[in-house]
Formats: structure tokens, sequence, C-alpha cells
């Protein structure tokens, strides 16, 4: 089981990177589709929180296992300034567009905490 602390600290190894190395790993998470090869729309959190500023993304959500888990992790403004980690597991039942908006409402109170 990963910590939001672990995540963060994976995000951080990453930015000490070389440029080209860090780049093939950022790239395609600076490009995350708005719609997952499962039909998911995953611009919750970081993306629609954010979308005014440059960010990379990894999503994940998960229903049926005893919760639902809906979780918006990444970087976030020029020159990948912050590391933004939220996790979230609700009770089972709940719907994953419930799960992702709590997420988002959580990265938007954030936002303006954040210099762009």
């Amino acid at each position: 089981m990963s910590t939001a602390d672990d995540i963060a600290a994976v995000y951080r190894r990453v930015l000490k990177l070389p440029k080209a190395k860090r780049d093939v790993i950022l790239a395609p998470l600076r490009q995350a589709s708005r719609t997952a090869a499962d039909g998911f729309d995953q611009h919750f959190g970081i993306p629609t929180a954010f979308g005014d500023r440059p960010w990379a993304v990894k999503q994940g959500w998960a229903a049926g296992r005893g919760s639902v888990d809906a979780h918006t992790t990444g970087l976030v403004g020029e020159g990948d300034r912050y590391i933004v980690v939220i996790l979230s597991g609700s009770a089972e039942g709940t719907g994953l567009d419930a799960a992702t908006a709590a997420v988002t409402s959580a990265a938007r109170s954030l936002a303006p905490r954040l210099e762009k």
C-alpha cells in the first residue's frame, strides 16, 4: 500500500533525474488524454482544478473491493513547481462520479494557495 508521502517521494526522485530520463516518464503524464482506455473521464482533480497551469498527472480509480477509490497525483505549475497528491477512499456504493467530484473539490481548494 502506498501513502501520499510515498508517491510524493517518487515524484521528487523523478524530478532529480537527468532531463532525458525525466522526460521519458513525464511526457506521457503531461499528455494524459481526457478519456482513459476504459472510457472513464480521467480529467478530474488536478487537470480540472489546475487547467490554467502546466501539469503532469497520474490518475487512479477503482471500485468494488470494499471501497471506491479516486486519486489524482502529479506535478503542477511552471517548472513542475508543486507536487500534488490527493488520495481518497469512499464507502462502497459511492458512485465514481461522486468520488472524483470530491477529489476535484479538494484540488480546487489547493489552487489559490499555490502560486502560478
